[in-house]
């Protein structure tokens, strides 16, 4: 990709260049916003992996599918989840007395 980005770049501007690099300034976005908002951000991974499984499995239901649905949506269901989750490591033990 490096490669294609650096044979591109020296031809001046062009659109396919631009498109090989959204995918990832869309996981650099998101990784910033979810750091103020990750609740919002979970929902929007969550949304993303459906639309994965159903392009995924609109093609056809076959082991090549269903392989490909696993190794992409479990991750994407993690990270999901590990958003939506509070954390609730900065608060501070009850006092009893």
């Amino acid at each position: 990709m490096v490669g294609v980005a650096m044979e591109t770049a020296s031809e001046g501007f062009n659109p396919g260049m631009l498109m090989h690099f959204l995918p990832g300034l869309a996981i650099v976005a998101s990784g910033w916003i979810s750091k103020f908002y990750p609740r919002a951000v979970a929902i929007l991974v969550f949304i993303a992996t459906i639309a994965l499984l159903f392009g995924i499995f609109s093609k056809g239901f076959t082991w090549g599918q269903i392989g490909t649905a696993v190794i992409i949506a479990i991750p994407l269901l993690t990270a999901g989840v590990c958003l939506y989750v509070p954390d609730n490591s900065d608060l501070k033990p009850a006092d009893v007395s």
